[in-house]
């Protein structure tokens, strides 16, 4: 009889466990994503430049969110919002498409970043090519975070914000397109330098591989790992980087 119960207690715990990671993995994508105050889903997942709401109309959409691929594709989007938050919000793993230029500014002295993914976030550039720029205005805010990781595949990524240009809570791995983090970018209304402390920084680790990487850190550093026990790491033979910061271009923790 012990066993038996002993037997069954085992079930219902392994049960419980499967049930457990089955439904951290179902939260870890995103269903939704929200540009400013408007919410991005499966019923009325397209958005056009000026927009105050959400809809089912693809006609002269410049952005869509596919819920079944949680791929949010900018089409010459310009998103320049004051809401307090992110102009670019996502609860989840979240891909960005990137179809022509696309700007994404976040102008609030409250929020995170331009761009805030809770969980992964991976950028690349669609068919024809792509790129982005993300800047915050805020004193102490990011370009782009990741509460998990950081991706660039593909594109050209500028990125800028009043702490970060670049910040992953985890992981920044870029194998390629052309990324401009902490230095001058032009937020639509003339040329702005932010003085950013980090251009790319990583609490676990930094991953370059390929394309060109341009970072600045003009009060601190330029590329910065955070953690005694990560690293960068930069290789490949048409990998490009350059570094400048304030104190150093390069720096690891571990």
């Amino acid at each position: 009889m012990k066993q038996r119960l002993k037997g069954l207690l085992a079930l219902v715990l392994s049960l419980t466990m499967v049930f457990a990671l089955a439904t951290n993995a179902w939260a870890a994508t995103a269903t939704s994503v929200k540009i400013g105050d408007v919410t991005l889903n499966s019923t009325t997942p397209y958005w056009k430049n000026g927009a105050s709401e959400a809809t089912d109309d693809s006609d002269g959409y410049n952005a869509y969110f596919d819920a079944d691929t949680h791929t949010l594709t900018l089409n010459d989007a310009n998103i320049s919002d004051t809401y307090y938050g992110s102009a670019i919000t996502a609860e989840g793993d979240l891909t960005i498409n990137l179809i022509g230029d696309n700007r994404v500014t976040h102008n609030d002295s409250g929020g995170i970043a331009a761009i805030h993914v809770d969980g992964d976030l991976t950028i690349k550039e669609g068919r024809d090519g792509g790129s982005l720029t993300a800047s915050d205005t805020g004193t102490n805010f990011d370009g782009i975070f990741a509460s998990d990781n950081v991706t660039i595949e593909s594109g050209k990524v500028t990125a800028t914000g009043g702490r970060n240009g670049i910040y992953a809570r985890d992981t920044v791995t870029i194998s390629g397109g052309t990324v401009t983090a902490g230095s001058a970018t032009d937020n639509g209304s003339g040329d702005v330098t932010y003085n950013s402390s980090f251009g790319i920084k990583a609490d676990s680790s930094i991953s370059i591989t390929g394309g060109t990487v341009t970072a600045t850190g003009l009060d601190a550093i330029a590329i910065y790992e955070h953690t005694t026990t990560g690293t960068i790491s930069i290789s490949g033979a048409t990998t490009t980087v350059t570094a400048n910061g304030g104190n150093s271009g390069i720096y690891a923790e571990g």
